[in-house]
């Protein structure tokens, strides 16, 4: 007996139901679909994919808490104390939500935690939390151990956020240090940036994290482009077990505008050098960069990089520009103010209309304004017509080709779609009936099992 079914997807499940009494041949694909001993054999009609996804991005975003960098804090922001055997300690941190109803979930990280115990795990806008440490009376590995009190937003279904848009959590540290056996110092050194005239500050901190003493003699060497140019003698420094040694002081010294780098150098026995750069300013703001290839004709961007060489703000600095073809002013403008902070580097342009000027080569002087000072700059500029291959008509064509390329692949998806949507739809195929089953495409679908044979 021949027939045509639609095709068909088999579900596995249970049936108490022998074939017989259930299966029951079609005459058509419509009374094989519909008839209720068929049940075994259910249809399901090619679900989108693309429908799935949609959902599940649609659930994402119902379930995302956005957090905003810096809506929660913690404090103090750190605690730091020397390793004592079975030393318990007890500290209390503050903790906000700029949300008062909102929630913060409280927990502890670090090689150290089963050691720590907080009084609660949940703040809801605003908490104190007290944390208590109760220390084991060895710890083997020496160093900074470090516990990490956190706390952490929970959105208002309770789902913990996972930090989309901003900051979701925040630490504050406590590092437990372990001395170091025998000799062993930690050390920091840092200089600032100066203008001429005036002292250099450094700050320079030593910390003895061994179980035995040191004692050095510090010294600070300043070079410039390499050289030598000065050194700095310190006292005597001793240190026992677990004291720093903590120091803020100036560099006396008449430095030159300019970069320089510093060395600082202790010797215990193992000798440390840290190095440190710092920078000697001036009033002045020095032109590093600035177009010089135009085109004849039209509307051109004039623009220069600037660089303030001060250790100092320097507000509404700006630029004139002339143009000249010997001698004869073809182009003057003025450039855009800006506010420079110290040591930093700006734009600032101004477009001008090239209508009257040829191709060819002139000078243009360029002058920076700046409190009530100017730097000036004569240079070479170029007006050309430009080639076919300059970046814009490259960016036109570049352009071009993703157009065109969109275009295509837009035209096939747009078939691809229209066929896989025909192939969706009911297809014929014949089938026939035997003592086993229904053979349709090769395949035998057993009638309650709700699975097919090859």
């Amino acid at each position: 007996m021949q027939f045509s079914v639609q095709k068909i997807l088999l579900k596995e499940f249970s049936c108490h139901q022998n074939f017989s009494e259930n299966f029951v041949a079609p005459k058509t694909s419509e009374s094989f679909r519909a008839h209720p001993k068929n049940k075994c054999l259910q249809q399901t009609t090619p679900f989108k994919r693309w429908w799935i996804v949609f959902l599940i991005i649609i659930f994402f975003l119902m379930n995302i808490y956005i957090v905003n960098a810096g809506s929660i804090g913690i404090s103090p922001a750190k605690h730091s104390l020397f390793f004592e055997p079975n030393k318990a300690l007890e500290f209390n941190f503050k903790v906000i939500n700029s949300n008062p109803d909102g929630k913060l979930e409280i927990y502890v990280k670090g090689d150290l935690s089963k050691y720590v115990k907080i009084d609660k795990d949940m703040v809801i806008g605003f908490g104190i939390v007290n944390v208590k440490i109760n220390l084991p009376d060895v710890i083997d590995k020496p160093g900074v151990h470090r516990i990490l009190i956190g706390a952490r937003e929970v959105s208002s279904n309770n789902l913990l956020v996972t930090g989309v848009g901003g900051l979701a959590a925040i630490q504050a540290p406590i590092d437990i240090i372990v001395p170091y056996p025998g000799k062993y110092a930690e050390a920091r050194f840092i200089t600032y940036d100066a203008n001429k005239g005036e002292n250099v500050s450094y700050e320079v901190s030593v910390n003895n994290l061994g179980t035995d003493a040191i004692f050095f003699d510090p010294y600070l060497e300043v070079y410039n482009q390499g050289k030598n140019i000065t050194d700095f003698k310190f006292e005597r420094i001793i240190l026992n077990p677990k004291e720093s040694y903590n120091k803020k002081g100036n560099l006396s010294y008449d430095f030159s505008p300019g970069y320089y780098n510093s060395s600082f150098f202790i010797d215990y026995g193992e000798k440390i050098r840290l190095d440190s750069f710092f920078r000697i300013g001036e009033l002045f703001v020095n032109i590093t960069d600035y177009s010089y290839e135009f085109v004849p004709g039209e509307i051109n961007n004039f623009y220069i990089e600037i660089e303030n060489l001060w250790n100092n703000p320097i507000n509404k600095a700006y630029g004139e520009i002339v143009i000249t073809d010997n001698g004869v002013i073809v182009a003057g403008f003025k450039l855009s103010f800006v506010n420079l902070l110290p040591w930093q580097k700006a734009n600032i342009s101004s477009f001008f209309d090239a209508k009257n000027i040829k191709e060819g080569r002139y000078i243009a002087n360029m002058n920076i304004y700046y409190e009530d000072k100017i730097t000036n700059k004569l240079v070479t500029v170029y007006f050309k017509e430009p080639s076919f291959y300059n970046l814009k008509n490259i960016g036109i064509i570049i352009g071009a080709v993703f157009a065109a390329l969109f275009f295509i692949i837009t035209i096939y998806m747009f078939f691809k779609i229209r066929r896989l949507e025909r192939d969706s739809k009911i297809k014929k195929t014949r089938c026939h009936y035997t003592l086993k089953g229904v053979v349709c495409g090769g395949h035998l679908f057993f009638g309650c099992s709700g699975t097919t044979a090859p």
